[in-house]
């Protein structure tokens, strides 16, 4: 609850990051780059001179928006031609892609008449924006991620078998992956071979991670009540910090760190990136190695907390 409302407390947020492609030095384009830097809003994390460069940083998840600064765009104005600024936003965060474009507005607006420049906005990733599907996703793996937490509560609470611990794990690990498949089916994305394998592994490591910080947990309390509490605190308000519902660059440092050590949060960014267009393939491998050190700190912690 604190960290909510420590989240909602500023009207605005600040420093969303986002690209700038600059294809033309002129005084007005510098001018309104300067404009973007200096917004308390928005933050200029790169400039690009190419498309594809701002576009990687964009699918890698390490920037929120592009704005496209065209070659053109003094002479047109110049001569009354109203030209277009081409804004680029992650259609799958509904609150971020409105957040970066209102401040970005509110920068064109303050710089000058709106009448002289206009702003056309485009979803990547979700050109319908259609919000519906992604929190969808996002909430099953959630459900997921909170229920092997309370799987691994239950079962080493009743029944301290070895056992029985792998076969549960397996059981909802494989509920997973068939939920996942009839969303994604729902939601008209549809993956490769490839894909699919790199989604399964991240949820298996993501589910690992979860029910070993569970075992851990009980192997320290012995109390399944205490344990099935300390799921239910930590993955149950999960998804509201695993950046989909509201972006992490927007959050204070404090709940960026809990959001950074949430598995959900690891296994979303994987999920996200696999549905872009081209496969990020060095980010997501940044991501399942987080995610594979998560799983191997826990469940090794579990192993030896219960072997004592």
């Amino acid at each position: 609850m604190a960290f909510t409302a420590i989240i909602f407390s500023d009207r605005l947020p600040e420093k969303l990051p986002i690209g700038v492609i600059m294809q033309e030095d002129s005084r007005l384009a510098r001018e309104l780059l300067f404009a973007f830097q200096n917004s308390p809003g928005l933050e200029v994390a790169k400039i690009c001179v190419q498309e594809a460069e701002c576009e990687s940083t964009l699918k890698s998840q390490k920037i929120l928006g592009v704005i496209h600064l065209p070659h053109d765009l003094e002479r047109r104005v110049m001569h009354g031609e109203k030209p277009v600024i081409a804004l680029y936003l992650n259609g799958q965060s509904l609150i971020a892609y409105n957040m970066v474009e209102l401040s970005v507005q509110n920068v064109i607006m303050k710089y000058g008449p709106q009448s002289l420049i206009k702003i056309e906005s485009h979803a990547i990733n979700n050109a319908s924006l259609d919000y519906r599907a992604y929190l969808g996703l996002g909430i099953v793996a959630a459900t997921f991620h909170l229920a092997a937490m309370i799987i691994a509560a239950y079962v080493f609470g009743n029944v301290w078998a070895t056992h029985m611990a792998i076969i549960s794990f397996l059981i909802i690990f494989l509920q997973h992956g068939i939920y996942t498949y009839i969303f994604h089916s729902w939601a008209s994305i549809h993956f490769s071979l490839w894909q699919w394998g790199l989604l399964f592994l991240a949820s298996f490591l993501m589910m690992a991670a979860a029910f070993g910080f569970c075992a851990t947990a009980f192997a320290i309390t012995k109390s399944m009540r205490i344990t099935t509490s300390v799921g239910g605190v930590v993955g149950g308000p999960a998804f509201a910090f695993s950046g989909l519902a509201f972006p992490i660059f927007a959050m204070p440092l404090g709940v960026r760190i809990f959001a950074w050590l949430l598995p959900l949060t690891h296994f979303l960014k994987i999920q996200n990136a696999l549905r872009m267009e081209a496969i990020a393939t060095g980010f997501i491998k940044d991501e399942m190695i987080v995610l594979a050190g998560f799983a191997v700190f826990w469940c090794g912690c579990a192993a030896i907390g219960m072997r004592r």
